[in-house]
């Protein structure tokens, strides 16, 4: 019923929009078409050239495709409009003022649907790349017709299409253009499928300019973390958490992506009781094994090239220190802390858990969920509809947005590889339009000394209303917010 009460209101103020137009005179709406497309390649270095792409021949011209010609990164762009309006044949010729304004609006944007762009090409590219409004206009005296100027950079984007390294596509990038005429004073965006904007437009296909194309950067060679074995274990060095940006976006083990960078990992003893040589299958094998029968510590060292010319390689070590008896693990204590009281709905909720610690010095893993009271599963519908992570789960700290008001149960379960002891903490959040206040302090997690161990003690009230906490729960804070409202009405009049 909501929805179409809305559209019923839509629909009457539309029709409104028609009647008030036609009350003040105003026919048919502008048309508007391209008349000449022309393109400057490198316009801010030397030796920039320029290109006219389209230009129609007077009085009638057979259209030619836009997208027929391939743009380049920081192209300018120089088009001329033409702009017609049947109002403009009417009133006094020599007081053209009479005469309707007519307002233009640019827009352009990636078309990703018809050519959906493969990583890592625009990871960094606006999707709207300009959009100008002009001020009103109306044509000379004796004309009827008006020709604009207007001109707009093609952007930079990172990386090459995939598909287009394949052969499957001309372009990197495709974008569509838009121009939007309207008698409506200065429209926010053109509406083409109104019937009171006129509108052209085209298809803009662009290619990586090589003169703006990123150095390569180099890898970020990982070697994993120290490990402590027993005598005579056979242990593996694992340099899979390496990373190169190159290859961010995209599965670089896929044999369909064309434009990467081809990972070497060289793994070598550096120095120990005894020369132990790692054993490796290959150069892309990030892993490789040793078997160690002498007691002491073993320093081994990574080394990651991405074979390119333009960087050098990186390099990390690891230690593996053998033992007779290994010692007994103990468990990680897990804190978590968050806010000591509601909060309003729409309110970004960081949970933090970066005081939790492993005696014992253990890598640990983290792994956040959404339960119900009990600490049961939670309803996959739930799931969707009221926890919003705007961050990883993976981390020690979580960033969550709550949507609508109610109690939220969360638990982590951190993992040393071998213990798993888990956490909950819960958030309230209230609504909006009620909400009187919120205390910042961070308090300890719901379960504080059971199995996550004891809880962080909280670090102070962060807020300035935090001593009216007590009140909150005691049913008084409305009677105190009234006396100091009062309070303070009583000052403004004297």
């Amino acid at each position: 019923m909501r929805v179409n009460a809305i559209r019923g209101a839509a629909l009457i103020a539309s029709l409104g929009t028609a009647l008030t137009a036609l009350a003040q005179g105003q026919g048919s709406p502008p048309t508007i078409e391209i008349v000449r497309w022309q393109v400057t390649r490198n316009p801010d270095l030397p030796g920039s050239t320029t290109y006219l792409v389209y230009q129609r021949t007077p009085p009638v011209g057979t259209r030619a495709s836009i997208s027929n010609f391939l743009h380049e990164e920081t192209d300018r762009v120089t088009v001329t409009l033409e702009v017609r309006d049947p109002d403009w044949t009417v009133g006094d010729p020599n007081n053209p003022t009479e005469n309707e304004e007519v307002f233009i609006r640019f827009r352009a944007f990636g078309n990703y649907f018809i050519a959906p762009p493969e990583p890592p090409p625009i990871r960094q590219a606006s999707q709207f790349f300009q959009g100008t409004a002009g001020g009103g206009f109306r044509p000379p005296p004796g004309q009827i017709t008006l020709q604009l100027t207007r001109t707009f950079d093609v952007p930079l984007f990172v990386g090459r299409n995939q598909l287009r390294l394949r052969g499957q596509i001309p372009m990197d990038v495709q974008y569509l253009i838009e121009f939007g005429v309207s008698n409506t004073q200065d429209p926010e965006f053109p509406d083409c499928g109104s019937p009171e904007v006129g509108c052209d437009f085209d298809l803009l296909n662009a290619i990586e300019n090589p003169l703006y194309r990123e150095t390569n950067p180099p890898p970020f060679a990982d070697a994993g973390p120290d490990q402590t074995v027993v005598i005579g274990s056979t242990v593996t060095l694992d340099g899979s958490r390496s990373i190169d940006l190159s290859n961010i976006g995209f599965d670089p083990n896929d044999p369909n992506v064309i434009d990467k960078d081809t990972l070497t990992f060289t793994w070598e003893w550096v120095d120990g009781p005894a020369r132990v040589d790692p054993e490796q299958t290959d150069g892309a094998n990030p892993r490789a094994t040793v078997v160690l029968n002498q007691l002491g510590t073993y320093h081994y060292r990574l080394i990651v090239d991405d074979d390119s010319a333009n960087s050098l390689p990186s390099a990390d070590s690891v230690l593996v220190t053998v033992v007779e008896v290994l010692p007994e693990n103990r468990p990680p204590r897990v804190v978590i802390t968050g806010p000591a009281n509601a909060v309003v709905e729409g309110t970004v909720v960081s949970l933090d858990a970066t005081a939790t610690s492993d005696p014992d010095g253990d890598t640990l893993t983290y792994a956040w969920q959404q339960t119900d009271e009990l600490g049961g599963v939670l309803p996959p519908g739930d799931f969707r509809t009221v926890f919003q992570p705007v961050s990883g789960t993976q981390t020690n700290r979580i960033a969550w947005q709550a949507n609508r008001p109610g109690t939220y149960y969360f638990r982590l379960v951190v993992s040393d590889g071998q213990f798993n002891p888990s956490a909950r903490f819960s958030v309230t959040v209230i609504d909006r339009a009620t909400a009187g206040y919120i205390v910042l302090a961070p308090r300890p997690a719901d379960d504080a000394g059971g199995l996550g161990g004891p809880g962080a003690p909280p670090t102070g009230d962060a807020s300035p209303l935090g001593f009216l906490a007590p009140l909150c729960g005691a049913g008084l804070l409305p009677v105190v917010f009234a006396s100091l409202s009062l309070l303070l009405l009583r000052r403004s009049w004297r």
